[in-house]
């Protein structure tokens, strides 16, 4: 299946166009069924009268009139129930219903012998009038007009007809009334009314049925507008969360089905940053990348700021959605051109199976899960649902409001130091001061832990936060602390998150330029992880550029990964940026590293992050190179 045939621009347009050709469809059966009631009647006077059951004509065209109205009435019922009627038959269906009808009056005089005048009673004005009205169901002027127009042309004939033809009178009561039959002028007299009535009747059915249309149209045209702003995304038009809900539990057949999850790292922030309108047509860029790229997506939709959901038909196992999720990320690899800017903008994902729809809400909640225990992973942008994850998401509601607490304190939250060495001969190079938290009853707590959940609620990174940059005063705070200390600032580095650096670029130019000028040193830190964009490496004054340890990390697992951080670290090398890979935990890294060209490094192969104390210890004087790191 093509995924532009159910990925919406117009998913769910519920133009009226559609809802008033539903109508006209039932409409058509209401009038078919109603057409062969009347079949019945005429059906039933027939075999009533004397004729039927005496002695019969030659020719007999009231039952050869009834059985080809009753044929071509089932025809017509028929076609209706499995599809839409077309217009030609529609317009046909109208003549053929108006001319049998005047046919039947017709053949009653042959039958009978009766003059036609006879037959231009109140009973079968009624007939007349009900078969004009029945024609108004479909709401539609046409039509209306047609059937009008038939029966006034049908009407009048008829009357010319019974005026002067002069038929055999038989069984006539009154000398009145054979007067009436054989008087031109006074018969045509008397069915100028019916004439009239019949122009007027069809005038305000005409008339009506107009407005209703109308009426009907704005109806449906506001549910549309009102259901399409329900349950789609005004910024890029897909469905949201709540028309996905819709589309996984009742609107899906019964194979099985991959949710991906998708979470967009710094979206938010970065959209902040550049305006919510940019932020929208990056997002619009990703997806239109999504379609060209995935030909088993059944629907992708966007269920949150920075969060999108692809659904996959056919899925059988959680391995092959991992695989097609892999592949997802893989696509932003490459960077978006938007507006002279370039921007790179990374995806991290949760999947699961969705084995059948009674299961819907609760695979979609797995997947939701698995993506956002995502952030405590750092060495695959992909995470497959298990049940320990629930166990996880309590124990993180639990850490978030420890945090509060020790945030509070000042004995929990602790400052420790970690090696950053030259990659060619793994001398020190300086060191990177990380926070710790050191809780009371759970020890140690990992960053990985606590610091996704700080940045979530307290918008802090690990070193600089958005908080201090955006303060007028930072630039006065790091000089006293510089003052205060007697720190000589070549041996300082702030390293700032792309995210903190989410304010006006001029407002952020000046505070970094200020930041420099005390002789500190400037580091974008996990670069490549959230809405990066190149023009700001140009714009504001970083001297280096660290790496995120998911890409360090996913080295080893294919030339793309590696292509990835020798890309990276060219784009720093163009804007005459150090490079420091993260993350490095063992050779075969450190040796892809060097032949990048990465010149420094830091991870868990050379050291741990380590107190103040430990530090001296290991690294003190005649210990370690005393050269500044960039």
């Amino acid at each position: 299946m093509s995924p532009t045939s159910i990925i919406p621009a117009s998913t769910e347009q519920f133009s009226s166009t559609a809802a008033l050709r539903a109508y006209q469809d039932e409409s058509e059966r209401v009038v078919s069924w109603s057409q062969l009631v009347v079949v019945a009647i005429f059906g039933g006077l027939y075999a009533a009268s004397s004729k039927a059951t005496g002695a019969v004509a030659a020719f007999e065209p009231v039952p050869w009139a009834l059985a080809v109205y009753f044929v071509f009435t089932i025809i017509r019922l028929g076609w209706s129930y499995s599809g839409s009627l077309p217009v030609w038959f529609v317009i046909l269906s109208t003549i053929v219903d108006m001319s049998v009808l005047f046919g039947l009056i017709w053949s009653f005089h042959i039958t009978y012998g009766q003059p036609p005048a006879f037959y231009l009673k109140a009973p079968t004005l009624i007939y007349v009038f009900i078969f004009i009205s029945i024609r108004a169901l479909r709401f539609e002027v046409f039509y209306v007009l047609l059937a009008g127009g038939i029966a006034v042309a049908g009407w009048s004939v008829l009357a010319m007809y019974a005026a002067w033809a002069h038929p055999p009178v038989e069984n006539i009561v009154t000398s009145n009334y054979v007067e009436y039959l054989y008087q031109p002028k006074l018969l045509w007299g008397a069915e100028i009314d019916k004439i009239v009535a019949m122009t007027v009747v069809t005038g305000i059915l005409a008339i009506g049925v107009a407005r209703a249309r109308r009426l009907l149209e704005s109806e449906h045209d506001a549910t549309a507008r009102l259901r399409h702003l329900a349950y789609t995304d005004p910024a890029t038009n897909l469905p949201n969360l709540a028309r996905l809900r819709e589309i996984i539990t009742t609107e899906r057949d019964d194979r099985p089905i991959g949710i991906i999850c998708l979470d967009l790292p710094g979206f938010r922030e970065q959209s902040a940053r550049f305006g919510i309108t940019f932020g929208e047509t990056l997002l619009n860029h990703m997806v239109a990348r999504m379609r060209d790229e995935i030909t088993d997506c059944k629907v992708i939709a966007r269920t949150g700021q920075s969060e999108l959901c692809v659904i996959l038909e056919g899925q059988e196992s959680v391995d092959r959605i991992r695989s097609r999720a892999e592949k997802i990320c893989t696509l932003f690899y490459r960077p978006f051109a938007i507006e002279g800017r370039s921007l790179f903008q990374t995806v991290v994902a949760g999947v699961a199976l969705c084995p059948d729809p009674s299961q819907a809400e609760t695979s979609f909640r797995n997947a939701q899960v698995a993506v956002y225990g995502r952030r405590a992973v750092g060495d695959s942008p992909v995470v497959a649902y298990d049940a320990a994850m629930e166990a996880k998401a309590a124990e993180a509601e639990e850490i978030e409001a420890d945090l509060r607490v020790a945030i509070g304190r000042n004995d929990q939250i602790v400052v420790f130091y970690q090696p950053i060495v030259r990659v060619e001969d793994a001398s020190l190079a300086g060191f990177e001061a990380l926070v710790r938290w050191i809780h009371p009853t759970r020890g140690m707590v990992s960053p990985g832990q606590f610091i996704p959940i700080a940045e979530q609620r307290l918008t802090m990174s690990i070193n600089f936060s958005a908080r201090q940059l955006g303060d007028v005063r930072c630039v006065e705070r790091v000089r006293n602390a510089l003052t205060r200390t007697g720190v000589d600032p070549n041996f300082v580095k702030l390293e700032i998150t792309e995210t903190a650096t989410a304010g006006g670029l001029n407002e952020m130019r000046e505070r970094l330029d200020g930041l420099q000028t005390l002789g500190v040193g400037l580091s974008i830190d996990d670069f490549g992880t959230g809405y990066s964009s190149l023009s700001y490496l140009h714009a504001l004054p970083f001297d280096t550029l660290k790496i995120d340890q998911a890409f360090v990390r996913s080295m080893h697992k294919g030339e793309e990964n590696i292509e990835l951080v020798r890309t990276i670290h060219t784009i720093a090398d163009t804007f005459d940026m150090s490079t420091v890979a993260e993350g490095v935990e063992d050779e075969t890294v450190l040796e892809m590293l060097r032949q990048v060209g990465v010149r420094y490094a830091q991870g868990y192969f050379f050291a741990k992050p380590m107190p103040a104390e430990d530090i001296l210890a290991k690294f003190g004087p005649g210990k370690g190179s005393s050269e500044p790191l960039g």
